[in-house]
């Protein structure tokens, strides 16, 4: 199975509660690889304080986010390639919520 760690773009960060943290991680790559078990929905990393906030459950939707902080949505996967839309599957992880 393969994880993808897929960015958020327009700096937008989740929004919704947060499960875990991990500190002074060297990166988003680095905190992911800390759940590799059971990773997490998304993730926002802080490049400055290298803070990592998993988000296991409930993602109500995305905000704006500080210059220093970027989401992440995680998709495990038994394709080789990178699912390319992750602004739709996003929608799509908010959307489950209310199935």
């Amino acid at each position: 199975m393969n994880l993808y760690i897929r960015p958020i773009p327009n700096n937008l960060v989740m929004d919704g509660i947060a499960a875990k943290e991990v500190l002074q991680v060297k990166g988003p790559q680095d905190c992911a690889e800390r759940w590799q078990e059971n990773p997490p929905k998304a993730i926002t990393f802080d490049s400055v304080s290298k803070n990592c906030t998993g988000y296991f459950s409930l993602i109500r939707g995305t905000k704006k986010g500080r210059s220093t902080s970027e989401s992440f949505l995680l998709t495990e996967s038994n394709v080789q390639t990178c699912p390319p839309n992750v602004m739709e599957d996003l929608q799509k992880e908010i959307g489950s919520r209310f199935r």
